[in-house]
C-alpha cells in the first residue's frame, strides 16, 4: 500500500493492509492542538501520538474551516466500535447518557447509572 502522505513526511509513515497513519510530530502547532482536542472529544483515542487517515480528514476539514457533520463523525466511531474494531472503554459513553437523559429516556430503578458532571 502506498502512503499518501510519504511526500509530506518522508519515511516516517507507517502502513499495513488496515492501517495507514503518520506521525503527529509532523503537524504544526494549530493541528496538535486540534489533534489533541479530537483524540479527547470526537474520535476518542489513546493513540494521539499517531494520525489515521480518518483523523486526518477531519483535521483538514476542522483547519480549512470545512462543514463537519459530527453526528456522522461519533455514528461511524459508535458502529466501528460495536463492529470490534477498536477496544478499551466505550466511546461517548457519556454524550450518549446526556442525550438520553436530555430526551426523557428512563432506566430501570435497579440500574445505576453514573455520568460525570460538566467542569466547563
Amino acid at each position: 500500500m502506498t502512503c499518501v502522505y510519504r511526500t509530506r513526511i518522508g519515511d516516517d509513515c507507517t502502513s499495513s493492509a488496515s492501517h495507514v497513519s503518520f506521525p503527529a510530530a509532523a503537524l504544526n502547532r494549530y493541528a496538535k492542538a486540534w489533534n489533541a482536542f479530537i483524540c479527547a472529544n470526537i474520535m476518542p483515542s489513546s493513540h494521539g501520538h499517531e494520525v489515521t487517515v480518518e483523523r486526518a480528514i477531519l483535521l483538514f476539514g476542522i483547519v480549512s474551516g470545512k462543514y463537519i457533520d459530527l453526528g456522522h463523525v461519533i455514528h461511524q466511531g459508535m458502529l466501528r466500535f460495536l463492529k470490534g474494531g477498536t477496544t478499551g472503554a466505550i466511546p461517548y459513553g457519556t454524550i450518549v447518557t446526556k442525550l438520553c437523559r436530555s430526551s426523557g429516556v428512563r432506566w430501570p430503578s435497579n440500574e445505576a447509572i453514573a455520568v460525570a458532571r460538566d467542569t466547563y
